[in-house]
């Protein structure tokens, strides 16, 4: 159980990679990591995180240059404590508007926006 518990810690202390610094809110920039997961959602091109509630891509998305439109297709789960749920991500990002990202997981097709920090 400990290393568990030091495991768990870990990810939620592990700092985002700076080039894929994605949050749903851009207030939420520049916060600690662990205010960022009280508040909102972090993505840093592999892993969703928030408090008690944890995403994982199958790999990594490539950092967007938003020199053309993009789409993304990656296998993946979301997991809460207790439960666990296999998804489809389909990410995309548009020329038209370099910073954001667009993260589709259930099939309402009504995506979750998130924003660059330092963009």
């Amino acid at each position: 159980m400990r290393g568990a518990v030091a495991l768990a810690l870990c990810v939620v202390a592990t700092p985002l990679r700076a080039e894929m610094d994605f949050v749903t809110d851009r207030a939420l920039c520049g916060l600690e990591m662990i205010e960022r997961h009280e508040k909102g959602m972090s993505f840093d091109g592999k892993w969703f995180s928030e408090i008690e509630y944890y995403c994982e891509l199958s790999e990594p998305i490539p950092r967007p240059d938003w020199t053309s439109d993009e789409t993304h297709i990656r296998p993946g789960y979301c997991e809460e404590p207790g439960a666990l749920f296999p998804k489809v991500f389909v990410l995309r990002t548009f020329q038209s508007e370099p910073g954001v990202l667009y993260v589709y997981e259930d099939e309402t097709g009504a995506p979750q926006t998130y924003f660059l920090c330092g963009a």
